[in-house]
């Protein structure tokens, strides 16, 4: 009898240049999401689609259908597909990657059980046109390896920050900054005040050259200060284990010398917690480029994916509403920082960096040991870098059009990118604050009246992670498809998150004063 098929894994797609991170479960449900650009520091930028359908082992065909999801700057479509899965004999080939440490998996049998790498018997996915809808390309998908990341490592942020250089000179991010917890998720609102402003003359070049020379001594960070009110507060508090020293974040340093304190900077989860304790606020900067070719080689730099800057472009850039700043902020003199985004709905929109804008962040809390305790014993808390802002929406103001499709964050600190297709059916891609390394889930399901009842199942973006699969049901509440909170009812196969809270629609804009509307848009 012939072994069955599994085609769980990493594929790339030649046409559109993505990759493919797909589950084959025993029923022969397929689920996947496909993401370009697939290399840099945040892959699906330029698209992120899902995928649900079956295959079918007589006629070795995969069916079903695929949405757009509203990660990134690309217009949100949906059709279609049926791809057909042959067998072939070939070399394996590792995909190109950037120069970036990567290993295998610890414990990876090599032999091509579980998701890869594949053996040298593997197979091909081709797309069928007569079977597909929509502007998918016709191209043809082939297995790679699934590779470890270092990234995965709790200390690998004190690796990132020895290579990344500062800005105005050859030294390093950790020589003064010294993590404390990657991939944080803080709410929280903007609090206009010194120091505030972005570290760059406006009338210079915005390139890594005249950055890493430090010209007129400026770094180009974008700083601003992050506070918190009590429920902004309770909402970092309550995410499951997040003072916890060994849950992610960066071993302390030992006490040097012999019994005396621990070296300056950072000590551990609970100096950390002592200290946003006595200010309920981060000192919070946007890096201009994390790059680590210094002034020598910076005429030939390329992004290095370890950190993005807001003048770095599209996936290695810093996001605002999933949107990259690439290279446009702005601020006149007495006005709030500003950012110019391209949003694929609705054209230009304009972001202000205003006080009292109520937003989440994602990036690295860090004690900066350039400033002096002493003087300063609040002040060398910092989130620094800032990955990403999500302004929240005025869910107050009209909101024609609107249904579920928006970003939603959920108590766990994961993004749920969700799109509703009509009256009955939605999907999602939901990832967790890492990149999705600790889990990614794909979900597809159909609303009944007040409820939406459905299956997902993780997929392999997360390297060598969870592996669940079940069914999941949601209630919306009063609000049915307005609604701004979703609740899990029911959930089968271990699925984590139990409640979600809607951070916007797709698009929006802001006022200087942080208020939103939602201009309207139609699904395609």
């Amino acid at each position: 009898m012939a072994s069955r098929i599994d085609l769980t894994g990493w594929w790339y797609a030649d046409r559109d240049r993505a990759l493919y991170f797909l589950r084959h479960l025993d029923d022969n449900t397929i689920f996947w999401t496909g993401m370009r650009s697939w290399w840099g520091f945040r892959p699906g930028t330029e698209f992120t689609n899902v995928f649900h359908g079956t295959f079918d082992p007589r006629t070795n065909v995969i069916s079903g259908a695929w949405v757009d999801v509203p990660r990134g700057i690309g217009p949100l479509h949906r059709g279609n597909v049926s791809i057909q899965v042959t067998r072939v004999e070939q070399v394996r080939q590792t995909i190109p990657t950037a120069e970036r440490p990567l290993r295998r998996r610890p414990g990876d049998p090599g032999d091509g059980s579980g998701d890869g790498p594949p053996p040298s018997s593997d197979f091909q996915l081709t797309v069928i046109p007569a079977g597909t809808s929509g502007p998918f390309p016709n191209q043809t998908f082939t297995k790679t390896a699934i590779i470890y990341d270092v990234s995965l490592e709790p200390d690998f942020i004190k690796f990132v920050f020895d290579r990344v250089i500062r800005g105005g000179g050859e030294d390093p991010l950790g020589n003064e900054l010294k993590p404390g917890k990657d991939n944080v998720v803080v709410f929280g609102h903007v609090a206009v005040g010194p120091p505030y402003g972005i570290g760059w003359n406006q009338s210079r070049n915005r390139e890594y050259c005249p950055f890493v020379r430090g010209v007129d001594g400026k770094d180009g960070d974008i700083i601003f200060n992050f506070a918190l009110s009590a429920d902004e507060r309770r909402e970092l508090d309550t995410q499951p284990d997040f003072w916890v020293q060994n849950v992610g974040w960066v071993t302390p340093p030992p006490p040097s010398p012999p019994g005396g304190l621990l070296d300056p900077g950072y000590r551990g989860a609970d100096d950390i917690l002592r200290r946003l304790n006595a200010t309920n606020a981060f000192h919070s900067e946007i890096v201009m480029f994390g790059r680590e070719q210094d002034e020598g080689q910076c005429d030939d730099s390329t992004p290095s994916g370890l950190v993005p800057g807001w003048a770095e472009i599209n996936e290695n850039s810093v996001t605002i509403n999933g949107l990259p700043i690439n290279v446009n902020a702005f601020q006149q003199p007495g006005q709030p920082i500003q950012f110019v985004l391209d949003s694929p709905e609705s054209g230009r929109m304009d972001i202000f960096l205003a006080d009292s804008l109520q937003a989440r962040i994602t990036g690295v809390i860090t004690i900066d040991t350039g400033h002096s305790e002493e003087d300063h014993p609040t002040r060398q808390l910092e989130l620094h870098p800032v990955y990403a802002i999500d302004v929240l929406q005025d869910f107050a103001q009209p909101r024609p059009f609107a249904n579920l499709t928006g970003v939603w964050d959920s108590h766990d600190g994961g993004t749920y990118y969700v799109r509703q297709l009509d009256d009955t059916a939605i999907v999602w891609l939901g990832m967790s604050s890492d990149h999705g390394f600790s889990y990614s889930n794909v979900f597809s399901g159909r609303i009944d009246g007040n409820l939406v009842r459905g299956d997902w199942a993780d997929i392999p973006v997360a390297r060598g992670g969870i592996r669940g699969s079940g069914r999941l049901t949601l209630m919306m509440g009063l609000d049915g498809t307005l609604a701004t909170t979703l609740t899990a009812i029911e959930r089968t196969g271990g699925f984590g998150a139990s409640l979600w809270r809607k951070l916007y629609d797709r698009p929006f804009r802001t006022s200087t004063a942080g208020n939103t509307t939602f201009p309207g848009h139609l699904n395609q």
